[in-house]
């Protein structure tokens, strides 16, 4: 049985000089793929307004174990490791994704990987390369996670599963001090404490599970030949301009670009300034296509 992938179609396919090849946005832990409406609104607009790439077909690809996506079986998922970790989970999400891709009659994606949607998106060009045309990893690494944030991670997985449930996340919607304004705001803790509260906790759980077993994506990486994008919120406490600008430097011709008064989660925040940055990697595929 193969994992099941949530869908969101904001933009239709059109005319463009790309062909079969769409953007595949994938969402960041622990929230879904709505994190992106409003940044694809703003998007499309963007869109609109430029001639070749006006066709080009926007999905928005949601994780199992998000609201109305199953939680993947045991089977599905691939055995644990014996601290709980899922050592295949990531391979066959990313597998289910491409084929998503392949099921939508698209040839070709530009994956854009928000946070654990990175993990994402550089597996899939490790399982298949063929299929992108485009990479933006943003707040993420390809690092697989230290032994202390493994093990973070299991915790939050099993508390979840436990008496905290959603509470063992709920530290993604209180801002600090050094946070962004945006997270300060009323806007966003509202936001992101419903959907928070909106997704199975067995899912929160699942996922953490993946992102723990997960390996180490540097080869991945490091062997990027397609245009690339590198995304960091200036305010970003785990994926800083200072961590993620060297990442930029390892891939030939990469555009980094770091967001001002932004956090972790720069496509909800920075809805506008995103969906820029995201016109300059379409325009660097759309150059690197002719």
């Amino acid at each position: 049985m193969t994992m099941q992938i949530g869908v969101t179609a904001y933009r239709p396919a059109g005319n463009n000089s790309l062909g079969k090849v769409a953007v595949v946005l994938v969402h960041a832990f622990p929230i879904d793929g709505r994190m992106w409406d409003r940044m694809a609104e703003k998007l499309n607009a963007q869109l609109d307004q430029d001639a070749e790439l006006s066709g080009l077909p926007v999905y928005g690809f949601s994780m199992p174990g998000t609201p109305g996506v199953p939680v993947p079986s045991e089977e599905e998922s691939g055995p644990r490791t014996e601290d709980g970790a899922y050592a295949q989970a990531l391979d066959r999400l990313s597998q289910a994704m491409i084929d998503k891709l392949h099921e939508l009659g698209y040839e070709k994606a530009i994956w854009v990987g928000l946070s654990m949607g990175g993990y994402v998106v550089l597996r899939v060009h490790s399982l298949a390369p063929q299929v992108v045309a485009g990479l933006a990893l943003c707040d993420s690494t390809p690092a697989a996670d230290s032994p202390q944030a493994r093990a973070g991670r299991l915790s939050i997985a099993n508390n979840a599963e436990g008496a905290m449930g959603a509470e063992a996340v709920m530290k993604f919607a209180r801002p600090s001090e050094h946070d962004s304004a945006v997270k300060k705001s009323a806007d966003f803790i509202d936001t992101f404490t419903q959907w928070i509260h909106e997704q199975p906790v067995e899912g929160l759980a699942w996922r953490e599970r993946m992102a723990a077993g997960r390996p180490d994506q540097f080869d991945s990486w490091d062997s990027l030949r397609v245009p690339t994008l590198v995304v960091s919120g200036e305010l970003d406490p785990s994926s800083s301009p200072a961590v993620m600008k060297p990442f930029a430097e390892r891939v030939h011709g990469a555009l980094f670009v770091e967001i001002p008064d932004t956090g972790h989660f720069t496509a909800f925040e920075q809805p506008e300034q995103f969906a820029t940055v995201l016109m300059s990697l379409f325009t660097m595929v759309l150059a690197a296509a002719e």
